[in-house]
């Protein structure tokens, strides 16, 4: 195989490819909480109705997930990936169009799909990191928290400019294109490249793919999902996953709706997804960077911690400063969680199998989150506040970061078939 060369490891264009995937899909799809009212109150929806389309959605990145990461196992993230642009395009620029409750409910898991190239995206970014894998990662997630900062602020406009279904008819054609385009770059392993993972190959010269020779480095567990599901550690981390997505969905969608309840304007709203947007950038960079010093998994159990005080504080947060204090704390504690899952993922079970692991995974993740975001609107059309729904996701952060310290790493093998 080719050795390292003083060029730019291609891990690292990965990791850029997978920035601005992530930028447009996560960000674009968290910002349904800027459509949340413009759609509700044109239809007469309740918040249960409407977020119910968010829970459809969830249901089908939870199906794409289970298959997503085999398929990527299997032929390769570059297909996969460009496969899900293709049809997150085409379903944004339907939501344009629906006239009736079963319609919304039909194409918003279209829309949906592009959530579900985060397990190729994260599992292949593995694969080529041994070393600095928790960085790597945080890299790529940094994706989300500029889309979460950049797409609220610029739906808002469109929708206010043009409406929601003109709004979403722009961004059919920004994600289809951005997705297809950036999926290109993508490649399932540095073998394919005449690389070796960054960390592991001896004397790879300058270019970054190896540690120096004489190092010795013990080789990763290497654990399949059959044998996976067999183990407690798996089921632990994968409840740790779901009760933390559960409370971060629900918070990000409804989050809009309940600054706008007590006053404050939509576009005030807007900016505050973007603080936790630019704020979740620099937790992603500092979570990666931690993880790489103490491990992903003890990482992971401080992010959840950190968001489940912060969620203590919106209980109380009904002014505007309150909230901005709200939304810059928040984003930076639950900056990484979600690649801090994958690098767990990566660092007990290890990469051999790992977007088969790792997209069940996401599947729970999936259902738990977008199940959080009806809970939260049926609290409030049966309660008229998100207080009890807010308290709940910070009882949820606060036992994932429980779940993750009790979790044991397995054998390096294991007596399952």
């Amino acid at each position: 195989m080719e050795k390292g060369s003083g060029s730019l490891f291609y891990g690292w264009w990965i990791v850029i490819a997978g920035m601005v995937l992530i930028t447009v899909t996560i960000g674009t799809h968290m910002s349904f909480g800027v459509f949340f009212k413009p759609i509700m109150e044109e239809f007469g929806w309740t918040r249960t109705t409407t977020a119910a389309g968010f829970f459809v959605g969830g249901l089908a990145i939870a199906a794409t997930a289970l298959s997503s990461g085999a398929l990527t196992d299997r032929y390769g993230p570059r297909l996969v990936i460009t496969g899900v642009g293709l049809i997150n395009g085409v379903g944004y620029f339907l939501m344009s169009q629906v006239s009736s409750l079963w319609q919304f409910y039909l194409v918003f898991p279209m829309m949906a799909l592009g959530m579900s190239i985060v397990t190729p995206l994260l599992t292949t970014v593995s694969r080529w990191f041994t070393d600095r894998r928790g960085l790597a990662l945080g890299l790529v997630g940094v994706g989300a928290g500029l889309g979460q900062a950049i797409m609220p602020p610029i739906t808002h406009y469109l929708v206010t400019q043009y409406g929601w279904r003109q709004a979403y008819m722009i961004l059919s054609v920004v994600v289809g294109l951005t997705v297809v385009s950036a999926a290109q770059a993508v490649r399932r392993d540095p073998r394919e490249k005449g690389l070796w993972p960054y960390g592991e190959a001896p004397d790879a010269g300058p270019g970054g793919a190896s540690v120096s020779a004489g190092e010795e480095r013990a080789p990763p567990p290497a654990f399949s999902l059959r044998q996976v599901v067999h183990l407690r550690v798996f089921w632990m981390i994968l409840l740790s996953g779901a009760l933390g997505s559960l409370a971060m969905q629900m918070t990000m969608i409804h989050l809009v709706p309940h600054v706008t309840d007590v006053g404050i304007s939509a576009a005030v709203a807007a900016t505050m997804l973007g603080i936790i947007g630019f704020t979740n950038i620099i937790g992603k960079v500092v979570m990666g960077w931690l993880a790489d010093r103490i491990g992903a998994k003890t990482t992971l159990a401080i992010t959840n911690a950190m968001a489940g005080m912060v969620m203590l504080w919106l209980l109380r947060a009904d002014e505007e400063w309150m909230l901005y204090g709200f939304a810059i704390a928040f984003g930076f504690a639950f900056g990484g969680w979600m690649t801090l899952l994958a690098a767990t993922a990566g660092e007990v079970f290890g990469v051999a199998s790992l977007g088969a692991i790792f997209g069940t995974m996401q599947a729970g993740t999936a259902t738990f989150g977008t199940g959080g975001t009806v809970m939260a609107g049926y609290v409030f059309d049966v309660t008229q506040s998100y207080l009890p729904a807010f308290a709940v996701g910070a009882i949820a952060f606060l036992a994932a970061a429980a779940l993750v310290m009790g979790a044991r790493r397995p054998p390096r093998t294991s007596p399952l078939g």
